[in-house]
């Protein structure tokens, strides 16, 4: 009955290969019953010749050495279908120790291989995922991380196996950054977010997070999986263009309040004029209309100034020397700025033209020394000019603003001034943004800068730090002739990590 009942296939065969013994698992995997078994080989019931030749050489094998074969097989089913077994062939002895015959015993793995290819398939979805993956257990080690995780972070598996995720955290983030993420661990609930987290080489990324637990049959967690996704970049583009679209509302806002408010300037200054006019030149009242057409002119310098911002302006470019413009507004700048600021330069483009309106160049240029001259507030300090040509490539070019490929001047102009913090320069290029004391300034100075380098088909951008100072670099296309004739002084540009605004 044992022999009946075992759940797996036994077999007992004379020397010669003839069955002597089957049990009724093996009757239902040969398809056929004991009776019609008993005194036959196998090869009468395999039609594959390379299957029959295989056992034969097992069971000789066997007989040969008097050693135990063993060995993993796929046989098809009476029903066509494939399983898998392990086969175990074995010496059965005489009590003198000679070989009688030979056992089998064939034990069905099929339920085991699906199991282990399944665990093998998901073992590979998780090592081989784009998603940094870790696998904690219910007190928070990691027990595992794939390679994303390793090419996110820098840390090996030997590395983070047996550490807190802790090792991610930024030193100074603070505490309610994580509160609800405790209170989904503690709820036992799935969480997503975003972090921002440090790697082995304490550089850091922000991350896109989620965290979900494994709840074990009697209803415990027992496990957490953890995963990142660097967003650093990506979100980096969404700021970059939701910037862009806000400049673009501002200039459109902008452009149509100039407008209107430039018609409604027109009647008052002609009108004023005509009364001057017409006044006796000892008339009281010529001194006060005077500065009402003063007034006026000054309004409409600040109607020029948003229409450059919105770049509605009327340009008057031609083909002109980058290091003409330089030049004339160098000689300006030393003449108008205090003795205290020392001004500098230096040259690696000798020869580049660039087609630009001269005039709104010079004016960005000294709007930027102006407010160089104010960030040193009356202190010693230096104002350099750096003029040089730089390629910009595809590589580069989204980290440029999408501006063309090809090759630039590039006007840099670096001050010591007290600097900017990140608020600041977030929105440094906004209209009507300032710093400065009430009636100190308009907030439209680097607004009109910006909207006229990029009328020119150029790029403005900015990097400062608090105490260090601040340096605006200015990027114009250079024309084709002098392009190709200007040799490179610095090479390619590397993708830049200071605030780019086009």
């Amino acid at each position: 009955a044992v022999f009946d009942n075992t759940p797996v296939c036994l077999n007992l065969k004379d020397t010669e290969g003839r069955y002597l013994l089957v049990n009724r698992p093996y009757e239902q995997w040969l398809g056929h019953y004991a009776e019609e078994i008993i005194g036959k080989k196998a090869s009468e019931f395999m039609e594959n010749p390379v299957e029959v030749e295989n056992l034969s050489n097992a069971e000789k094998k066997v007989l040969a050495t008097g050693k135990v074969f063993e060995r993993e097989v796929r046989v098809p089913q009476p029903d066509g279908k494939s399983c898998d077994r392990i086969l175990i062939k074995f010496p059965v002895k005489s009590t003198e120790g000679e070989i009688t015959g030979i056992g089998t015993v064939a034990v069905d793995i099929t339920e085991r291989k699906r199991a282990e290819n399944e665990l093998r398939k998901l073992s590979n979805v998780v090592e081989q995922n784009p998603l940094a993956i870790m696998i904690m257990n219910s007190v928070g080690t990691i027990e595992y991380v794939n390679a994303a995780f390793t090419a996110l972070t820098g840390y090996a598996p030997e590395e983070a196996i047996g550490q807190s995720p802790r090792i991610l955290q930024l030193r100074d983030t603070p505490q309610e950054s994580f509160d609800e993420l405790l209170a989904a661990i503690a709820a036992r609930r799935e969480w997503r977010g975003a972090l921002r987290s440090k790697r082995k080489d304490d550089s850091t990324y922000l991350s896109g997070a989620s965290l979900f637990p494994i709840v074990g049959e009697n209803g415990t967690v027992t496990h957490f999986i953890g995963t990142q996704q660097d967003i650093t970049e990506r979100v980096a583009q969404e700021n970059l263009l939701k910037q862009a679209e806000k400049m673009e509302s501002l200039g459109n806002l902008a452009s149509g309040i100039a407008h209107d408010f430039n018609n409604m300037l027109l009647p008052i200054v002609a009108l004023t004029k005509m009364m001057i006019k017409d006044l006796p030149n000892a008339s009281p009242h010529r001194e006060r209309l005077e500065k009402v057409v003063l007034a006026a002119s000054r309004a409409k310098d600040l109607v020029k100034k948003i229409l450059a911002f919105s770049r509605q302006e009327e340009l008057a470019q031609e083909d002109i020397e980058v290091g003409t413009i330089l030049d004339e507004t160098l000689g300006l700048l030393r003449t108008m700025l205090p003795s205290t600021i020392k001004i500098s330069e230096s040259r690696s483009l000798m020869h580049g033209a660039i087609f630009a309106d001269a005039g709104q160049i010079s004016a960005v240029l000294m709007n930027l020394a102006s407010n160089a001259a104010d960030a040193m507030d009356g202190k010693p300090g230096e104002l350099k000019f750096l003029l040089s040509r730089q390629v910009i490539d595809e590589e580069c070019m989204e980290a440029f603003g999408h501006i063309k490929v090809g090759p630039y001047a590039r006007v840099q102009v670096r001050d010591t001034g007290h600097g900017m913090d990140e608020d600041t320069l977030k929105r440094i290029f906004e209209p009507f943004f300032t710093t400065k004391e009430v009636g100190k300034g308009t907030g439209l100075g680097l607004a009109a800068a910006h909207g006229i380098i990029t009328q020119h088909g150029g790029v403005i951008k900015v990097a400062s730090e608090v105490g260090r100072g601040t340096t605006f670099d200015i990027y114009l296309p250079l024309m084709e002739s002098d392009a190709a004739m200007e040799p490179t002084a610095e090479g390619r540009t590397q993708a830049p990590r200071p605030r780019i605004v086009k």
